[in-house]
């Protein structure tokens, strides 16, 4: 029997008495109480191998040395390590590979190439309200779900980080509203004010509102919607002015030209002179009301709740906005014109000047009254002379046509001259 080595297992040279051996294999020392007694035909397996040659793979040079010059008998013996080290050696290159793809992975995503498809300005301006939220898919295919009814793009470069479009459940076929957002880091001040400068006469705060659109300018995001439930226009104009508010919008971020100005007026309430509103006939019947009204003010709109309204913007220093009010009755008359003042009516001021302008053009003599909204330091006002009765109140202008005739025609008229006076 011979000895074989404690380190590497290979056949010792035991044919000299000593006590240490020296492994030609390893190097290692064993001495002969700790060698291994193997069999005259083991001992035969276990000759020394030639040397094999480094290899210049990084991971067959990392896991690959140990093993080099060992017998079979050596590496059966060696089995064990030999398995963890080509696990090993698979997961460090198997987690250089990965890491090689995600890296890869995040560059495709920055040029628009990877799992997030990007949307070229260029492409964006081009797109028109009649769209389907289908057509938006086919020329977007990298389009998400956004919200039931909406659908949101990636922008690639430029101001915008996302943009929004969103489509009522019952007419798909047109685009209803939008969503601008700015990047991170950005903000859509400039377009704002652009947009203030283009639609000077509606805005209450950060909202431009007017019929059945509704304009949102504020930090970060530019959000229009259209309401089309509750506002009954002459024709459908909440198509034509929702893409009215796409062009103007899109002028304001990318720049490039808006709509023309009577297109503005008569879709996004641009205004009209004060001085028009003298050319209404007060005493028109509620079924008539909306059709007269529009042939003075096309951009007029109409709303029925508890009654029937019809806005007139208008392009003044002190008021925005004339609502007309009938009731739904058969034969009735207009009832009352509300007067809305320009801005957050909780500012409205200079009550004692405008009572004073009424004064003078209705030639009636205007006293103090209480109002529901009293406000310290804000006196309200009422005149009241010929079927017409103007009270000056806290945050608007209220005027009621008690009795309708030849007289309070006149009237009427008197007080828009006033009115649109007052503030010259």
């Amino acid at each position: 029997m011979k000895l074989a080595c404690s380190h590497c297992g290979a056949a010792l040279d035991t044919t000299t008495e000593v006590h240490e051996f020296t492994c030609e294999t390893c190097g290692a020392t064993t001495q002969r109480e700790d060698g291994q007694v193997v069999s005259p035909e083991i001992a035969d397996e276990l000759k020394p191998e030639p040397a094999v040659k480094p290899s210049s793979s990084l991971c067959a040079d990392r896991h690959g040395a140990r093993q080099r010059g060992g017998s079979r008998r050596s590496k059966r013996l060696l089995m064990v390590p030999v398995v963890v080290g080509v696990v090993a050696m698979i997961l460090v290159c198997g987690g250089l590979v990965a890491t090689s793809r995600t890296v890869s992975s995040v560059e495709d995503d920055a040029s628009g190439l990877g799992s997030t498809q990007f949307v070229p300005t260029s492409a964006l301006r081009e797109l028109t309200m009649a769209q389907r939220r289908e057509d938006v898919l086919a020329k977007f295919p990298g389009a998400e779900d956004f919200g039931p009814h909406g659908l949101q793009l990636h922008m690639m470069g430029g101001p915008l980080e996302t943009v929004v479009l969103r489509w009522h459940q019952p007419d798909p076929n047109q685009v209803a509203g939008f969503v601008f957002r700015v990047r991170h880091g950005a903000t859509a001040t400039e377009a704002c004010t652009k947009l203030r400068k283009m639609l000077p006469s509606q805005w209450v705060g950060d909202v431009y509102e007017f019929g059945g659109f509704l304009l949102n300018c504020n930090y970060s995001t530019i959000d229009v919607s259209t309401r089309r439930g509750w506002y009954l226009g002459l024709a459908p104009e909440w198509r034509k002015q929702c893409q009215a508010l796409w062009t103007v919008v899109s002028a304001a971020v990318f720049g490039g030209p808006g709509i023309p100005e009577e297109e503005a007026r008569r879709l996004l309430a641009l205004g009209y002179p004060f001085s028009d509103l003298a050319k209404l006939p007060w005493s028109v019947d509620v079924e008539a009301a909306p059709e007269a009204v529009h042939a003075i003010f096309p951009g007029a709109a109409r709303r029925v709740w508890e009654g029937v309204m019809v806005q007139v913007p208008l392009a003044h220093p002190r008021f925005r906005m004339a609502e007309l009010f009938w009731e739904v009755r058969q034969g009735t008359k207009l009832q009352r014109v509300v007067f809305q003042p320009v801005g957050d009516p909780k500012a409205f001021a200079q009550q004692a000047v405008i009572a004073a302008c009424l004064e003078k053009g209705m030639k009636a003599k205007a006293r103090v009254v209480e109002s529901r909204y009293q406000v310290v330091g804000r006196d309200t006002y009422r005149i009241d002379a010929g079927g017409v009765s103007a009270h000056v109140d806290t945050y608007e202008v209220n005027v009621s046509i008690t009795r309708h005739s030849p007289a309070s025609q006149k009237k009427m008229e008197a007080l828009v001259q006033a009115l649109d006076g007052c503030a010259r």
